[in-house]
């Protein structure tokens, strides 16, 4: 509720709800060792169910997230996992870097039991934030990710989750 005060909605008709969002690209393998680029959430329109579930990088009129993690993972038919050492992301709202360079720090489901695990071979990054970011409505947003080295094709899959209010006119 308070999401919804800070950001002009009438807490009245606001609706609590836990959001998530996706999106997903396909990596390909570094050309002569030189690591890669890639910007998720942008041009998401171009993509459907399910390798997303936004049809544009901006939440829905009246729809504000509070980000509570930010979970990446690769998958691989070849078991070949991208190399992650030196890489990064970055994450934009509007047009702000509210997390700037942040590490990727890898675990692999099948070593550890982490929340957000996922089934088969895959490299997974989990992102806690210690500061609330909030994503308002109709704000663009973006995640990139920086210095990827890959040495197969890959799935990438970025979500961000979170808390936050949906335009509604009941609470339950």
């Amino acid at each position: 509720m308070l999401v919804a005060a800070a950001m002009g909605q009438q807490v009245e008709t606001a609706q609590a709800t836990t959001v998530q969002v996706f999106d997903t690209l396909t990596v390909q393998p570094a050309q002569n060792g030189v690591p890669s680029n890639y910007t998720f959430f942008e041009g998401c329109n171009l993509r459907a169910l399910p390798n997303t579930n936004l049809s544009t990088n901006k939440l829905p009129y009246k729809n504000n997230m509070v980000v509570e993690y930010i979970s990446i993972n690769c998958f691989s038919d070849n078991d070949l996992i991208p190399y992650v050492n030196g890489t990064s992301f970055t994450l934009t709202i509007g047009n702000q870097k509210v997390l700037n360079r942040i590490a990727m720090l890898p675990y692999n489901q099948a070593f550890s039991n982490q929340i957000l695990s996922i089934a088969g071979d895959a490299d997974n990054t989990l992102f806690v934030p210690r500061t609330k970011l909030v994503i308002p409505a109709d704000t663009t947003f973006k995640l990139e990710i920086n210095n990827l080295l890959t040495t197969d094709d890959n799935t990438l899959r970025v979500v961000i989750g979170g808390y936050g209010t949906i335009k509604g006119g009941t609470t339950y």
